[in-house]
């Protein structure tokens, strides 16, 4: 499952996706023309996100899952709250990371893990 969280007016990159042949869930807070949902396996909803809700979703996934995510500066704090049980499900991460704050611990200790370039 690959899940969008924040996909804005281009949806470019979730029809990419179609090739990996896995449920594509698209979210975001503007309704958008979902006509061009041709593929089965791609799903739009109308949805403020937030770590309850991501939770929820992910709660109903028994397998790994890919996670894009620009939610306009709530994805460290959406993050942070995820239950540990689905932040393990996410096996692939993209993320447009507005800021990173100190306090913010449990991301930044997951990022600090990570073997990432350094700027």
């Amino acid at each position: 499952h690959i899940f969008s969280f924040g996909i804005g007016p281009e949806w470019d990159k979730e029809f990419e996706l179609e090739s990996m042949n896995k449920t594509i869930h698209m979210y975001d807070l503007v309704q958008f023309d979902i006509s061009k949902l041709e593929n089965k396996n791609m799903e739009f909803k109308l949805a403020e996100i937030n770590s309850s809700y991501l939770d929820s979703e992910l709660d109903k996934i028994n397998e790994d899952v890919v996670v894009f995510m620009d939610i306009e500066g709530s994805e460290i704090e959406t993050l942070n709250n995820l239950s540990d049980k689905n932040l393990q499900k996410i096996s692939q991460i993209s993320l447009e990371i507005h800021y990173i704050r100190n306090d913010n611990i449990k991301l930044k200790n997951m990022m600090e893990n990570l073997d990432l370039p350094q700027k």
